[in-house]
């Protein structure tokens, strides 16, 4: 599954897919009984939270990092995979230790970035994959991935497409049964997406403007 954004709705999403259905978390929750009847029976193996940005622009908050990272921690391995593209500046994401020194010291200067920077540091200690093995093996039933520089360029019947850190040259397929969008109530960003059933731009058919809880419908009524 296929997450694309990076704030709290992606988060949640990400969240409730990945917890333990039995968890007192979700149990005792007021999560819609049908909902929950099948997330019980849900046979989701590998959840992607996918942004075009990178970690220092994450949108989410840090106590729903901190919510996934310890209400899935016994049913879903939680990793990021470091890594930004071959054309990428640096090794890594994330800023090395005199970077994030400097960033540190920064927030401490202007409280109108600490909210942001203690969102990035959490972040930052996050257990970290490698592309050469991004999902290693463990113990757990799941895993929810963050990936960055990400940006999706199409969506097969089985996949989505992503460009890496806005190479052309470099596109990454992701196996996805299933695609949520959480980039907010206006789709922007999608122009030139192919349909897979047609292999033609679709994008101009769609609605731009979705009202929460609304199924994306183009303009002859079909649902996309």
């Amino acid at each position: 599954m296929v997450i694309i954004g990076l704030g709290n709705v992606a988060l949640d999403v990400g969240r409730i897919l990945a917890m333990n259905p039995e968890s007192t978390w979700l149990s005792f929750s007021d999560c819609d009984k049908d909902a929950y009847e099948s997330l019980k029976k849900s046979q989701v193996e590998n959840i992607f939270v996918v942004g075009r940005k990178g970690p220092n622009h994450f949108k989410g908050t840090r106590k729903e990092l901190k919510e996934i990272r310890e209400r899935t921690s016994d049913k879903t391995t939680v990793t990021v995979l470091d890594d930004g593209g071959e054309n990428f500046e640096s090794e890594s994401i994330f800023a090395d230790e005199k970077e994030f020194l400097r960033m540190k010291k920064a927030q401490r200067k202007d409280l109108s970035k600490r909210g942001q920077f203690r969102t990035y540091a959490y972040l930052r200690d996050f257990s970290r994959t490698d592309i050469s093995d991004p999902l290693p093996e463990h113990a757990r039933d799941r895993n929810l991935q963050f990936r960055f520089h990400r940006e999706p360029v199409e969506i097969t019947e089985n996949s989505v497409k992503f460009r890496i850190n806005g190479c052309d040259t470099q596109i990454e397929e992701v196996q996805a049964d299933m695609v949520i969008l959480c980039t907010g109530n206006e789709l922007s960003g999608w122009d030139g997406l192919i349909d897979y059933s047609t292999g033609k731009d679709q994008t101009e058919n769609v609605v731009k403007t979705v009202k929460v809880g609304e199924t994306v419908k183009s303009e002859n009524g079909e649902k996309k």
